[in-house]
């Protein structure tokens, strides 16, 4: 998939970055300066890929203990569904403190490769989450040493709204 193919008269992200996040028990997260997300456990009802708490996002992974690339992109405004080439897509929104959240791995240091939101202090900003790959992932008999699963995560300034389910993954 291109990234440079998306409808005319967009002009693509502000910032992105890409680099390999290790996951620990199934997630990594997007967490705003002021502190981990404190996701509730069921906090993950309903789309299985984000879970939400005061402060960031968990983001759900196939990839238990190991490797999954990583694209993120900053916006300013919402950019351009793509759902095709990916197995699930949901988008949400998150409160931010600070106004700053980053991509973090509850098991290594910061991934240098993705950028930093920047968003006013005391804001919502909106996360949109593709993953491809989970199912190959699952058919390992171990954790995988090299990434086989990846994710899009799109970030724009933007009001509290309801999630949106564009396309969740199937379920074996």
């Amino acid at each position: 998939m291109s990234f440079r193919d998306l409808d005319s008269g967009y002009s693509g992200p502000m910032a992105y970055g890409e680099d390999v996040v290790r996951t620990v028990n199934g997630f990594y997260e997007l967490v705003d300066y002021d502190g981990a997300p404190d996701a509730l456990p069921d906090a993950t009802a309903g789309n299985g890929m984000v879970a939400l708490g005061s402060s960031g996002a968990m983001i759900l992974a196939g990839t238990f203990h190991g490797p999954v690339h990583v694209r993120l992109e900053i916006h300013d405004a919402s950019p351009p569904v793509r759902s095709g080439g990916w197995d699930g897509v949901v988008e949400v929104s998150q409160h931010t403190p600070s106004g700053m959240v980053s991509v973090s791995s509850p098991s290594a240091d910061p991934p240098p490769g993705l950028p930093t939101f920047t968003g006013l202090p005391d804001s919502w900003y909106r996360i949109r989450v593709h993953v491809a790959g989970q199912q190959e992932v699952r058919a390992l008999p171990f954790g995988p040493d090299q990434p086989v699963e990846r994710h899009l995560i799109q970030v724009w300034p933007a009001a509290g709204q309801e999630v949106e389910v564009v396309h969740l993954p199937l379920r074996r």
